[in-house]
């Protein structure tokens, strides 16, 4: 981590198969946990919705509210909240993010940082966190 950036992670599961995951370093250098964490969660939005309009389109059906799950309650309140004073220099993703979340697209949802599936591909994990988790990606 030399260039003290964080890696954001995401997984998206159809049916319980996985269709797309991603890990890279974040393209800017986020000046808290909480801020790093809400990016991630705008490039799993971002992911997801084209996943979503892509699937809508070749089928023929309507967008449902999609459950996406991150397990930092700060980014969580972000969303939540109508304001974003300490992330300006985020506010595009903040603000593509929340547009998600307030057209019911999306629901957030906490998940315990121990069942967060999408850590097997950001960090290095203890082997019984991995056992515990592959079984629940491969399903």
């Amino acid at each position: 981590m030399k260039d003290r950036k964080s890696t954001s992670g995401s997984y998206i599961s159809h049916q319980g198969n996985p269709i797309y995951w991603k890990t890279q370093a974040q393209t800017v250098r986020a000046d808290s946990s909480a801020i790093a964490e809400y990016l991630a969660l705008y490039d799993t939005v971002k992911a997801a919705s084209g996943l979503l309009n892509f699937y809508s389109d070749l089928f023929n059906i309507p967008r449902f509210c999609t459950p996406v799950y991150c397990d930092s309650t700060s980014a969580i309140c972000m969303v939540s909240t109508l304001d974003c004073h300490s992330c300006k220099h985020i506010m595009i993703k903040y603000l593509y993010t929340k547009e998600y979340f307030e057209k019911k697209l999306f629901e957030i949802l906490k998940v315990d940082a121990a069942d967060q599936l999408a850590d097997v591909f950001t960090k290095p994990v203890s082997t019984e966190i991995f056992d515990r988790i592959i079984p629940q990606i491969m399903s």
